[in-house]
């Protein structure tokens, strides 16, 4: 059991240090954030199950509290990039400053049951809700741009579901315990198992894609996804010159920025010092296209000149980040939509060619 409350504390630490790392985004701070919080938990109950440090009842419930309410944000600031924590969102704290309220009146027990049964009541409320986020980001992905299914979010599904398995246990425990059925050390192992799984699978996916807390810009999405050759087009009031449009493509193809993994619609717009609503009418009424599509264009053209070279790539997985792109299956998605083929298919198809 300690090595496995060692492993669960060593993966937070590790992963929140790495994700601290990396770009200063929201979701990154929050999700750091719980992880510490998590590694908090874990080791003041070991500490205070060896007998190192006195029992804190409330301490020790009320800290489990804030878990809710970071995992929400982090998943609400994963899904929307332009969200941003408000005085308003300090409300999701007040469950705390209540139960600080009614410490005189609570058994000294830790396990007081409806301090307990409210701390698991509302994380799982927080999880569902964040688990309903990511449902909310996939049905824009398929509605914008036709595919069944997305992957971008797969893995916060996959560890909301084992942290609400998680809470599920601990409830049952509680309910052995409260009904003075002797609880089998099998059930915390399984729950201590449990949780290192989950953070351990956290490590694997940051090892394994490269920015994976970088999700879908969800405020980028348009209802447009079609391309279309630029014309003259007026909507609204607005009319769309083709010699801007002309020029943000020169700049876009001549500058490269698209290999920039993590480029945003306003990082475009303040290096070619225009508006970023300028920049973003440009793109869905002269090209037809979300930023996203708009940008992927670029990456996947650039990705297909490169596997017609005399001496092509022989690493697909170094093409598309260099191009630009954060994971191989939308890579493959995005090449699949512009060229009907995946770029392993297209480049045996034009073998032949590359090698006269």
């Amino acid at each position: 059991m300690y090595i496995l409350q060692v492993m669960i504390i060593g993966y937070c630490g590790l992963l929140a240090a790495y994700v601290l790392s990396q770009q200063r985004q929201l979701q990154n701070y929050l999700l750091a954030a719980f992880l510490c919080i998590v590694a908090l938990i874990i080791a003041i109950n070991h500490s205070v199950e060896a007998g190192w440090i006195s029992a804190r009842p409330l301490f020790r419930e009320l800290l489990p509290m804030l878990l809710g309410p970071l995992f929400w944000g982090f998943v609400k600031a994963l899904v929307f990039s332009q969200w941003r924590l408000r005085i308003g969102h300090f409300i999701h704290i007040s469950p705390i400053l209540f139960w600080l309220m009614l410490a005189p009146w609570l058994a000294s027990d830790w396990r007081q049951p409806v301090l307990l049964v409210s701390t698991f009541s509302l994380f799982s409320v927080y999880l569902v809700y964040a688990f309903r986020l990511t449902q909310f980001q996939q049905q824009q992905i398929v509605s914008q741009i036709g595919i069944s299914q997305s992957t971008s979010l797969r893995w916060v599904q996959r560890t909301i579901v084992g942290f609400l398995i998680m809470v599920l246990l601990e409830a049952v425990e509680l309910g052995l315990y409260r009904s003075g059925v002797l609880v089998s050390p099998v059930l915390y192992l399984a729950d201590m198992l449990l949780l290192a799984l989950l953070f351990a699978g956290l490590v694997w996916e940051a090892l394994r894609q490269q920015n994976f807390l970088t999700a879908v810009d969800m405020s980028e999405l348009s209802t447009k996804s079609e391309s279309s050759p630029p014309v003259l087009t007026e909507t609204a009031g607005i009319v769309i010159d083709p010699q801007q449009l002309e020029a943000l493509d020169q700049f876009v193809l001549n500058s490269k920025i698209y290999e920039q993994p993590n480029l945003t619609i306003q990082q475009l717009a303040n290096s070619m010092s225009i508006p970023s609503r300028q920049i973003s009418q440009l793109i869905n009424q002269g090209f037809s296209r979300n930023f996203s599509d708009f940008i992927n264009g670029y990456r996947v053209r650039a990705a297909a000149s490169a596997l017609l070279a005399q001496v092509p790539p022989d690493n697909m997985l170094n093409l598309l980040h260099q191009v630009g792109f954060n994971s191989k299956s939308t890579f493959n998605l995005m090449f699949k939509r512009e060229f009907g083929c995946t770029p392993s298919q297209f480049r045996n198809l034009h073998a032949d060619k590359v090698k006269k």
